[in-house]
């Protein structure tokens, strides 16, 4: 876990939002590129993992996907993608990285369960 902070902490200053690709930029990808569909799977885990240091650190976490379940995340954002229909001016602005949290945020909330507050 130590090593996976560190290098998270080394690569910061390396990310910049020219570094991503954004909504405009992925659409205009072959799906069979291997390369897109690898970075696309690599936001994912960094998601899960901040997911997964949320739920450790008794935080609410960001989406709860079901025990078991084996994402597919490239799947996951262009089923977003198709849905939520963008305008073409905003493609450019959004990315990636960002949909693809939003979609998993809108398929696998967080729900609470009511607690039963009668007094007994």
């Amino acid at each position: 876990m130590r090593f996976l902070v560190f290098a998270a902490v080394l690569l910061l200053p390396v990310v910049s939002n020219a570094d991503r690709i954004s909504v405009a930029m992925y659409e205009t990808v072959p799906q069979s590129e291997d390369l897109v569909t690898a970075y696309v799977q690599g936001v994912g885990v960094g998601l899960e993992d901040a997911n997964y240091y949320l739920e450790v650190s008794h935080q609410k976490k960001l989406f709860c996907v079901p025990e078991g379940k084996d994402l597919k995340y490239r799947k996951i954002l262009d089923a977003y993608l198709a849905l939520h229909e963008m305008k073409e001016d905003a493609k450019p602005l959004f990315t990636i990285d960002s949909v693809l949290f939003l979609a998993l945020k809108s398929m696998y909330p967080c729900t609470t369960a009511k607690k039963d507050n009668k007094r007994k």
